[in-house]
């Protein structure tokens, strides 16, 4: 069943060691921007920001961010001392994602056979956050444009990670990490 899965070379890389946090309520925006955090203006949106420190601010909706440092978490300890005094409609959101990297010329081939979402098509552009189904999970995706024009970071449920991994890998991708259970078929998302 493997060899009719495959569908070119590409890398999967996890990513889930960043620090995260979200943000939720009609102050948050106004909040982030308070710390000098670049705000995306619309809805499913990604600014990046790079220097001291570097990482990723997503707007998912109209008032719910995700919010990734790669290096360190001061900025993510003086968000967490700014939502102590945050007005009552401004809440923190627990993040418990797995988070994956997608490169290579196999992705395209890989995501037309279990992806719920056209990322080839004109609708996907270098700045948009797209919420869609993978393999029955529910994910979040960027395109990642500092490994190449066909690279994506990717966002699940930490509990299906392992089922997405495995996916992937059956799929043709060549990890940084063996799935926890390296010789299982995917059989579908858990319940």
């Amino acid at each position: 069943m493997r060899s009719s899965m495959q569908t070119g070379s590409f890398q999967l890389r996890e990513a889930s060691g960043v620090q995260r946090t979200g943000l939720k309520g009609r102050g948050a925006g106004d909040l982030l921007a308070s710390l000098g955090i670049a705000v995306p203006p619309r809805a499913n949106q990604i600014l990046r920001f790079t220097g001291a420190p570097a990482g990723r601010c997503l707007r998912l909706g109209t008032t719910e961010f995700l919010l990734e440092q790669d290096d360190g978490d001061a900025l993510l300890l003086a968000l967490d001392t700014a939502l102590q005094a945050a007005p009552a409609q401004v809440l923190g959101a627990l993040r418990r994602d797995r988070c994956f990297l997608l490169s290579g010329t196999g992705v395209p081939a890989a995501l037309r056979q279990i992806a719920a979402f056209d990322f080839e098509g004109p609708g996907f552009g270098g700045d948009d956050v797209v919420m869609t189904l993978m393999a029955g999970i529910s994910v979040s995706f960027v395109r990642e444009p500092s490994t190449g024009p066909d690279a994506l970071r990717l966002w699940c449920d930490a509990g299906f990670g392992d089922y997405l991994h495995d996916c992937f890998v059956a799929l043709g991708a060549q990890s940084d990490a063996p799935s926890l259970s390296p010789h299982r078929e995917p059989q579908g998302p858990p319940p």
